[in-house]
């Protein structure tokens, strides 16, 4: 017992005469460190790695908040936007859709040269790729007359129509699969070359109002269906000519009305060309090419070119040249037409002309 007393006044100062007062109590050595340990670690940095929940079926995830209030507010936006694109300006720039009739050039004529060399050069060879000589437009509306016989028999066809043309300024080309009735008037077609492929157009005279149908592709396909005019100045504005003058015996009939035109106005202004054995690709062909010597008021082409298929007489193209500029004496090309792959008395009917056909795409998404 005496030993515990001892040893608890030995502690404390207050009961330990020998300590002295406000003392600490001696520190306690720290153990040594380990010769390769450091005195001290950081901590790590980066979080710790956990382990992802199991993976769970798409159908039991569904989309956040913010998604499903994004996605209503872009088909509330589609909704207005179907709604108001009816009087719409976005008209002009999906419709480039045909075609073929009477117009004079549009653009600066330096820049439509320079864009369209290429072609101009590739069709020069082929007017000069066969027998040419010298004829008159006598003989040129004859030897038309032939071909309008062969197309009285034609009630229908289906063709792949090409068309480059010169819009505001600029080339534009673009190729696409086509069914053609002659009574009623009634054309399909669907667009092949890109960025507009899968682009769909139905005209029938005589129904819709006398409008057009158009159905677009890929993300434009949300505005649905649209109808317009064939003379719409939306769609006009990029287009030189309107769907109604689409088809051979037209391109046939504008060509030959010309033709008499010349020859009642100014027949010696002008110079006839006969091309025997002219070709487009591998089809061999007659051209007969009509050049204006002398600039007027009421000429719409400085050359025109029309090439008929050797073995139907059909007119499988045209081409339009505009006065060439006096620093480059190739002249511009403004507008051609092609028909290609012609099948003849295919049997189209009226679902072939008609939207709710479900070949076609008009019915998606309307």
């Amino acid at each position: 017992m005496n030993d515990t007393r001892s040893a608890s006044r030995s502690e404390n100062p207050q009961t330990n005469p020998d300590r002295e007062p406000n003392k600490p109590p001696p520190e306690k050595p720290w153990p040594a460190p380990h010769p390769e340990q450091p005195l001290w670690v950081p901590a790590p940095t980066e979080p710790p790695v956990i382990d992802p929940p199991p993976d769970l079926p798409p159908q039991d995830l569904p989309p956040p908040i913010e998604s499903r209030l994004s996605i209503a507010r872009v088909m509330n936006a589609c909704r207005r936007l179907q709604g108001t694109l009816a009087d719409w300006t976005i008209a002009g720039s999906i419709l480039t859709l045909t075609l073929l009739s009477s117009g004079t050039p549009a653009g600066d004529k330096s820049r439509v040269a320079s864009e369209s060399s290429a072609t101009t050069k590739q069709t020069d060879f082929l007017a000069t790729d066969g027998q040419r000589s010298r004829s008159t437009l006598d003989e040129a509306l004859k030897f038309a007359e032939t071909s309008r016989q062969a197309l009285q028999e034609v009630k229908d066809y289906t063709a792949v129509f090409s068309k480059t043309e010169l819009v505001g300024g600029r080339i534009a080309k673009h190729s696409m699969d086509m069914k053609f009735r002659q009574q009623p008037f009634s054309v399909y077609l669907r667009c092949r070359s890109k960025p507009d492929a899968g682009r769909e157009v139905i005209f029938v005279a005589g129904e819709n109002d006398g409008k057009l149908s158009v159905r677009e592709a890929g993300l434009k396909a949300i505005i649905g269906v649209i109808e317009l005019a064939p003379d719409d100045p939306r769609v006009m504005d990029v287009n030189r000519r309107p769907i109604t003058q689409i088809g051979i015996s037209n391109l046939l009939e504008i060509e030959t009305s010309l033709w008499r035109e010349d020859r009642q106005s100014h027949p010696d202004n002008v110079e006839v060309t006969f091309v025997s054995g002219a070709k487009i690709g591998s089809t061999a062909c007659d051209l007969i090419e009509i050049r204006h010597l002398k600039p007027t008021s009421d000429q719409q082409f400085y050359l025109s070119r029309v090439y008929f298929d050797r073995s139907t007489r059909f007119p499988i193209q045209v081409e339009h040249f505009d006065w060439p500029d006096p620093q480059d004496p190739e002249p511009p090309q403004i507008e051609e037409y092609t028909y290609t792959d012609i099948q003849t008395n295919v049997g189209l009917s009226n679902f072939d002309f008609d939207t709710q056909n479900p070949e076609y795409s008009f019915r998606k998404r309307r």
